[in-house]
Order: C-alpha cells, then structure tokens, then sequence
C-alpha cells in the first residue's frame, strides 16, 4: 500500500489526524441538529409521519454517532499512542460508511427516510452529501492508516 506522507500536501500526518478527528466531531454534530432542525420544523415531516416514531430518528443519527465515537479515538490516537485506537477508527468508520450507504438506499426506497422525505433542497443536500461523506471517511481512513504505519517504522527503529 502507498502511504501518504502529508496530509492535504501541507500538514504533518500527526497534524492531519488531529484535524480530521477535529472536522469530524464538528461534522457530526452538525448533522445531527441538521436531523433534528429537519424533524422538528418540517411541515412535510409532521404531514408524512403524524405518529412520528424514534426509531426513524435513532436510525437516521446511527452513522453520526459512530462517526463521534470513531473521531474520539483517532484524536486518542493522534495525541497519544495507543496502538489499537487506529483499528477501532478504522473499523468503526467503515462499518459507518456501510451503514450510511445501506440505510439511505433502503430508507428511501421504502420512504422512510426523513430528510428524503422533507422536500427537494433536502434531497438535493442529502444525496450530495453521500458521496461527500464517502470520500472524505476513506481518504481520512487513509491518512490515518499512513501515521499508523509511520509511527511502526519509527518505533522500528528506534
């Protein structure tokens, strides 16, 4: 595997790490009032789901959870050495990834999907966003792999 050297081409992977454990936490909790703004203040959301259950919200915020709990431990990782801080981001991220493409595909055929279902800017945001969120996780997956790997080989020789 070809490892990065820098991340973004100017920052330090140790650096790179900090940020992206940084941007994501940040990341998260936007998206989670973003869920809650789209459950709380749409009409169509309150039209569409006049039960409104739970369950579609915990399952909707699932990936940004696992996203909170997977950043921690990069920064954890980042900021002090703990080996296996980097599998637990690395396995969490990707089970968030499988979980986030898999959710939004079902959820939206069957139409339970709550930001689907507020309207066309929301869709819009929402199926932008996807691949947006897929990109960056494998790319900081990357960088995170790379000072993993950094950090063995200057263990190594040492």
């Amino acid at each position: 595997m070809c490892h990065a050297r820098r991340c973004c081409f100017c920052l330090s992977l140790r650096a790179g790490c900090v940020l992206i454990s940084l941007f994501s936490i940040f990341s998260c909790v936007l998206n989670i009032d973003y869920i809650l703004w789209v459950v709380d203040d749409s009409r169509d959301a309150k039209i569409y789901f006049p039960e409104f259950t739970n369950s579609n919200v915990i399952l909707q915020m699932v990936p940004e959870f696992a996203t909170f709990v997977a950043s921690v431990s990069l920064f954890i990782y980042a900021v002090g050495y703990c080996k296996f801080l980097v599998l637990t981001y690395v396995v969490i991220t990707v089970a968030q990834i499988s979980y986030f493409v898999l959710y939004s595909i079902v959820s939206t055929v069957m139409g339970t999907n709550l930001i689907v279902n507020a309207g066309k800017p929301h869709i819009i945001a929402y199926w932008l966003y996807l691949p947006y969120n897929l990109g960056t996780s494998l790319y900081f997956i990357y960088i995170a792999l790379s000072y993993d790997q950094q950090q063995r080989l200057a263990q190594r020789q040492n």
